[in-house]
């Protein structure tokens, strides 16, 4: 023992990690507390070797099984504050297996202790160490949602995000996220990042487009929401561009282009889009109250009939020859 007590103290003194975390715990398995079967410790010799461990981590700090020595001889009768500091120690060396356990265990004590910063460390040192870990992952999530800690809470999302292995289960996160960025953060811009990333997972989801589109308008960049919607209507055709004609048509009356819209919307009527049809009336309408407003006759009657064409009765004759009236009857009735 006075050899190993010898042997220890040069290590130290030569800054030897590995040398000293091997002396220290041997010193301690022939102490009596390393489990060895047939030594008996000697409980006057605890806070001796309780300061051992100590001294070794000064020099190693981040050795795993020292932290795991010196907390299995802390007990319930020790400072509460200096077993959740050990434990915290442990924590960001524990293997992933183990650390979900003492992350929840430490959670429990910081929070019994009333240090809500130390359960947030405690539960993202757990997770950074088992970041698969379902529980944990949700426990934290839960965390940082309920304090409303929101730049913490999308970081924590995009790292599961990016670890996904089922795509469909990344794009629900992403959408969380761009969610969170947009509702929670007033930041349209990462929120459109969010929605990117997870349109390259999932190009044919016309909701995400939407979504996506909607989110840049937002922004006031409504120019990269019209080159999402030209890169994925290249080349497309039917139904699928029926549904983007009709969200252009949506950005442009958004931004009083109610030409462009009609545009898009006569196309994708034409294309056998029934939503179409509704869509073009309220755009030929928003156009009729604009060429009114400008005093342009001729727009003005050839918007006109074109409603009439639209929404008109089947039988010509019962339009007669003034398509005025008719509006008259059905619209501003």
């Amino acid at each position: 023992s006075d050899l190993l007590t010898r042997q220890l103290d040069a290590a130290r003194a030569r800054g030897d990690a590995r040398a000293v975390s091997s002396l220290t715990l041997r010193i301690v398995d022939l102490a009596g507390f390393g489990g060895l079967a047939g030594v008996t410790p000697r409980p006057d010799a605890r806070e001796g070797i309780i300061d051992l461990l100590r001294g070794s981590l000064d020099v190693a700090p981040d050795d795993r099984a020292l932290l795991t020595r010196l907390l299995g001889m802390l007990g319930l009768g020790d400072d509460p504050l200096d077993r959740a500091d050990v434990m915290e120690r442990l924590l960001a060396v524990e293997t992933a297996e183990a650390a979900p356990a003492l992350g929840e265990a430490l959670a429990a004590l910081r929070q019994e202790l009333g240090d809500e910063d130390g359960v947030t460390r405690a539960l993202a040192l757990a997770h950074g160490r088992a970041p698969d870990h379902a529980p944990t992952r949700d426990r934290l999530s839960a965390w940082y949602a309920a304090r409303e800690a929101w730049p913490e809470l999308t970081e924590l999302l995009g790292g599961v995000a990016g670890r996904e292995t089922d795509p469909q289960a990344a794009v629900a996160r992403y959408r969380e996220i761009a969610s969170l960025y947009s509702t929670r953060l007033g930041d349209p811009g990462r929120a459109a990042d969010a929605l990117r990333a997870a349109r390259k997972l999932s190009p044919e989801d016309g909701a995400l487009l939407s979504e996506l589109v909607q989110v840049l308008d937002a922004s006031g960049d409504r120019g990269a929401a019209e080159e999402e919607l030209s890169r994925a209507l290249d080349g497309t055709e039917g139904v699928r561009r029926a549904e983007l004609l009709r969200l252009r048509a949506w950005l442009s009356l958004r931004h009083a282009d109610d030409v462009q819209a009609i545009a898009d919307l006569e196309e994708a009527l034409a294309l056998g889009d029934p939503a179409a049809s509704a869509e073009l009336s309220a755009a030929l309408f928003e156009r009729l109250r604009r060429t009114v407003e400008q005093g342009d006759a001729d727009g003005e009657r050839a918007v006109i009939l074109r409603l009439v064409a639209l929404v008109g009765p089947s039988d010509p004759a019962q339009v007669e020859e003034a398509p005025y009236g008719f509006l008259d009857q059905v619209v501003w009735a």
